[in-house]
């Protein structure tokens, strides 16, 4: 995990860093507890399989920022229907560097810029506002937990 963009001088490795802590140990849990429960991984499988029966024809408008490629119909690109060793697969091996950004505002007041997607997608970029505003709710709801049941809460 990263603070800043990719490529920034000014982006530091934050992934064992106190504050950043509570996400990463929260996205080991969350891999952890589905590579162990078959239960578990049955939306994904569903999430796999909806992708791999898709026959809506690719939007006109993203022609031009997507790879042609990525604009074949997933049927002819997929090989074989997913199965739960596919989502084994994912859960194991697909996790990509992740970058917190602060927001930028173009022109038009806009927050978001386009996500990144493809086969090549190595990195994902998240807003930091975002991830602040979990941490101080988590530590809020660790604060008020402990106190009402009379633990010394972990800040």
């Amino acid at each position: 995990m990263y603070l800043g963009a990719k490529g920034l001088v000014s982006t530091d490795e934050v992934t064992s860093d106190a504050p950043y802590k509570t996400i990463v140990e929260t996205v080991s849990k969350v891999r952890q507890h589905l590579l162990t429960d078959p239960v578990l991984r049955q939306p994904l499988l569903r999430i796999f399989d909806s992708v791999y029966q898709a026959e809506s024809k690719f939007p006109d408008h993203l022609r031009g920022l997507t790879p042609p490629a990525d604009q074949i119909p997933n049927k002819m690109t997929i090989q074989q229907r997913p199965c739960d060793n596919d989502v084994v697969d994912f859960v194991t091996n697909a996790f990509p560097d992740l970058y917190l950004e602060c927001s930028r505002i173009d022109e038009n007041d806009v927050l978001w810029e386009e996500a990144p997607s493809g086969r090549e997608l190595e990195e994902i970029s998240i807003n930091l506002h975002l991830i602040q505003l979990w941490l101080e709710t988590v530590s809020a709801q660790n604060f008020m937990l402990c106190t009402y049941f009379g633990f010394k809460p972990q800040l």
